[in-house]
């Protein structure tokens, strides 16, 4: 087990080590804003590569998301139903949305019960991921919310949202494995939480 452990421990570390090196290799030259909208802002990098030519990197900048991981008593997870405009069609996703400036806790709390109604008593902040890191800055928070109470003040119609959905561990996952559910931030945001879903 020992000598797992160091194998893994020395792979973890040389990786790092190239990370830095490509960090290093990869240079900015310029900075360029090339569009500034409401909630994105769209950059264009003159860089030089790690093999020494020039180009562009484009580069998206968003603001930051929350996503909430809401689990009622019974162990059912809580779901939007909602269409997407860019990918044209319906999506099966956790609450979330942008922290419009406020703290990320705060932010969430707001979110759950403007896309569910749902009031949560309990709240554990589980991490933080990249939603889209090879083209996008955009910071995931990621919030497990419990104890739910079901207030009966949203604002889904707003947001496109077309119903709540309330789905065991086991439905959620033959859901994904369906392919019916294909949001991958709700995805990651349910990995990070997955030593809380039981079956």
């Amino acid at each position: 087990m020992a000598k797992d452990f160091n194998t893994l421990t020395n792979a973890v570390d040389a990786y790092a080590k190239r990370v830095e090196v490509y960090m290093q290799e990869m240079l900015a030259l310029t900075h360029k804003v090339d569009r500034l909208e409401q909630w994105i802002q769209v950059r264009k990098d003159q860089v030089i590569r790690p093999d020494g030519s020039q180009g562009i990197y484009g580069a998206v900048e968003a603001k930051p998301l929350v996503f909430i991981v809401a689990l009622n008593g019974k162990k059912e997870l809580c779901f939007i139903d909602c269409f997407r405009y860019t990918s044209n069609c319906m999506s099966i996703e956790l609450p979330a949305g942008g922290t419009d400036g406020e703290e990320p806790l705060v932010a969430a709390q707001r979110e759950l019960q403007e896309e569910t109604g749902f009031k949560a008593q309990s709240w554990r902040k589980l991490g933080e991921l990249d939603a889209h890191n090879g083209i996008c800055q955009e910071v995931m928070h990621v919030f497990l919310a419990t104890d739910l109470k079901q207030t009966g003040d949203h604002r889904q119609k707003d947001d496109g949202i077309t119903r709540n959905l309330l789905l065991t561990i086991n439905e959620t996952y033959k859901v994904i494995d369906e392919g019916r559910m294909q949001d991958s931030e709700t995805i990651a945001a349910l990995t990070l939480a997955r030593i809380y879903l039981t079956y």
